[in-house]
């Protein structure tokens, strides 16, 4: 009704999912496969053109792709190897006026929410479930200032929006407004991705890495919703930053991040480590078989129907 789309995947064959990540993804590995389906898609995005004015395509993995080998702990590779997958995307997109938008929060904060993410995720090796070395293989993401310079190369434009302030706002209604989508509907789901405390995260890394994925899903979920007041609860503000002299190093190295005019300054809040002894995680693992037992009729409902951790319980 607005001129406004927000493609399916359907016309690629792909598998229908809320952002445009399988379209990222298949630019990244342009098999032939990829390529025939990049092709078609390309194809009914063309034709829609008929009657839209702005083709919406949301994929954050976009930010972190790459084309090329790279060598751990380059940056000028790893850039590089980005760099090579932005001209394969603009090339994908020739003919359309592409303006990417980029939200962008505190490093600091960014790296604790990655952190996170990438436990619950189960992506990291052993080695890199410590807080230091996950910083280190995850700092190209920090390289702010090196991202906008590689949209710009890539596409001539970008916008650059403060992650904070949109969040005051409502993130979708400040997307919304930029796109010229205004008076949308309410959400037709209000399921929110949340993150454990700093004490489940680090019992969630703290697991073997041969639990099946049925089991890893119960536990995160548990670590969300079973965790509040049981042995995963943090006691009182703590940090998943071990140290001020590992915030200050994470800090100089990046410094150019806060280049951008919305970004505060950084600061260490003197926060206490989290910490994760055998003890607790002995109390975390009874904790967690009882909640399972409690809750197996509901767990298993949620695993026939597929649901994600953050989406809600069926009816």
């Amino acid at each position: 009704m607005q001129g406004i789309l927000y493609p399916s995947l359907r016309p690629g064959l792909w598998k229908e999912m809320a952002g445009h990540h399988k379209v990222a993804q298949a630019v990244a590995r342009f098999s032939i496969v990829d390529r025939a389906r990049l092709r078609r898609y390309r194809v009914w995005i063309d034709q829609a053109q008929a009657w839209a004015k702005v083709t919406v395509l949301s994929a954050e993995p976009i930010y972190r792709h790459v084309v090329g080998d790279v060598t751990p702990g380059d940056l000028p590779g790893w850039f590089t190897a980005h760099c090579n997958y932005l001209r394969r995307l603009a090339t994908w997109l020739a003919g359309f006026d592409v303006r990417p938008l980029v939200y962008f929060r505190q490093p600091e904060e960014l790296a604790v929410s990655l952190y996170k993410e990438y436990v619950v995720r189960r992506l990291l090796s052993r080695r890199e479930r410590r807080f230091e070395m996950f910083l280190a293989t995850t700092a190209m993401y920090y390289e702010y200032s090196r991202h906008v310079a590689a949209l710009r190369d890539a596409f001539g434009s970008i916008e650059v929006r403060d992650y904070a302030a949109a969040r005051r706002v409502g993130l979708q209604a400040d997307f919304a407004a930029l796109v010229g989508a205004g008076h949308l509907p309410s959400p037709v789901s209000t399921a929110v991705r949340g993150s454990p405390g700093n004490r489940a995260t680090l019992w969630l890394a703290a697991q073997p890495d041969d639990r099946s994925r049925r089991d890893h899903l119960r536990r995160v979920l548990f670590a969300l919703r079973g965790a509040l007041d049981g042995p995963l609860s943090d006691p009182g503000q703590t940090s998943l930053w071990p140290d001020r002299a590992t915030f200050e190093h994470f800090v100089e190295r990046h410094r150019a991040a806060w280049d951008l005019p919305f970004l505060a300054v950084p600061f260490w809040r003197d926060l206490p480590p989290a910490v994760w002894t055998p003890d607790d995680h002995a109390s975390a693992e009874d904790a967690f078989r009882d909640w399972e037992a409690r809750n197996l009729d509901l767990l298993r409902k949620r695993e026939a129907l597929k649901l994600s951790f953050f989406e809600p319980d069926p009816p």
